[in-house]
């Protein structure tokens, strides 16, 4: 960058790579260029494989798709729920591939906040598994012409009880062929049994992660793209009053100033509103937000004050309370104590800030428009 608002086209990763001794080679994804993954995801399913159900896709050459769909955020999601999966399908590990599903009504909600992913989806995700269990244990049964439960399946292989074995990708074609039985006739896997349910394993991205292999939403580049960036209210809920567009637009490689919609109601997930600068390179955006001069009206929330939320967080909780479930008097025990641990805790503000910026690259098409984007 120089101070005329000439620039460089320097992105990140270049960064990355020309000021930190020792800093990884990492690559960038250009948007229009071959699949590949995105911080170790969205990687395309194989033209070979074949659908058992809904999360379980078999491929001929043993490997086995199992689809995910939430967003990774960190917590893992992408493992755990491949772990479930495969456990109760009997696949071994390392013929587990974990593809990014995409956002359809088929996969009901695909929120992903809560900590709700496995505690909504773990009985789902068993069965699922379960379903390719038996059928290829029927396969196999078939196939030798011996009764099912004779047949029992381990690690992509199936057993008679003689002792001859056939592999998951020998079954395939029959086993697509068997209809599993409704979920709540499943013979899941009891505690006892699970294999990678309830086990500590390594996070399934984790080597393209911290090998650079894995590419995230800032490392998504289109060479035609405008850069966006927003100067928010520095108050929930605050609108602007003033600014100065004509100092903005002024700045070389500026291409539009735009006042965003102010948030009707509650702000909850709508857009905080604020003022865009939109420009050919991140530099000339920047220099254009500096100037713009924004005057505020903080609004309702111009006056809070930390210290008086946290007085009246203390009176609310120390009022009497609806009770959502009661066993037990916890009051009269309390009042006959003389032995008593009283304690209030309480935290301050904290700030959610993840690691990776959140932001987005949208390419508008004819009747669609495709985004990259970070989840958190």
């Amino acid at each position: 960058m120089k101070n005329d608002n000439t620039y460089f086209d320097l992105n990140r990763r270049q960064f990355l790579k020309t000021s930190a001794i020792g800093a990884l080679v990492l690559g960038t994804y250009f948007v229009g260029s071959a699949p590949r993954a995105f911080a170790g995801v969205l990687e395309q399913p194989s033209e070979q494989a074949k659908r058992a159900n809904l999360f379980i896709a078999l491929c001929p050459d043993g490997m086995v798709e199992i689809t995910c769909h939430r967003s990774e955020m960190g917590q893992q999601i992408r493992t755990a729920i491949a772990q479930i999966v495969a456990d109760e399908m009997e696949a071994a590990w390392d013929k587990v591939v974990v593809i990014q599903g995409k956002g359809d009504p088929k996969y009901g909600d695909q929120n992903t906040d809560g900590s709700r992913s496995i505690r909504y989806n773990m009985q789902r995700l068993r069965e699922m598994g379960a379903s390719v269990r038996y059928m290829m244990q029927h396969a196999a049964a078939k196939y030798w012409k011996v009764d099912p439960q004779t047949c029992t399946a381990n690690q992509h292989v199936v057993t008679h009880s003689s002792g001859k074995t056939l592999a998951y990708k020998d079954l395939i074609d029959l086993a697509l062929g068997i209809t599993p039985p409704e979920p709540d006739k499943l013979t899941l896997k009891t505690r006892k049994e699970w294999r990678y349910i309830n086990t500590g394993m390594a996070h399934i991205d984790l080597t393209d992660l911290v090998t650079g292999k894995a590419t995230f939403a800032a490392d998504v580049r289109e060479p035609k793209a405008l850069v966006a960036i927003i100067e928010r209210p520095p108050v929930v809920g605050g609108v602007v009053k003033s600014f100065d567009a004509s100092a903005a637009k002024a700045i070389n490689g500026v291409v539009d100033v735009i006042e965003m919609p102010v948030p009707k109601g509650a702000p909850q997930f709508q857009p905080k509103g604020g003022i865009a600068i939109v420009a050919k390179n991140t530099w000339a955006a920047w220099q254009a937000r500096k100037a713009l001069n924004v005057v505020w009206d903080d609004g309702k929330n111009g006056d809070y004050n930390s210290e008086s939320f946290k007085k009246s967080l203390l009176q609310t909780v120390n009022e009497p309370q609806a009770h959502v479930r009661e066993k037990g008097d916890t009051t009269s025990v309390l009042a006959k104590s003389s032995n008593k641990l009283v304690a209030d805790y309480y935290a301050p503000h904290l700030n959610q800030a993840p690691m990776e910026p959140p932001c987005a690259t949208a390419m508008y098409n004819k009747d669609s428009v495709d985004i990259w984007a970070a989840t958190q």
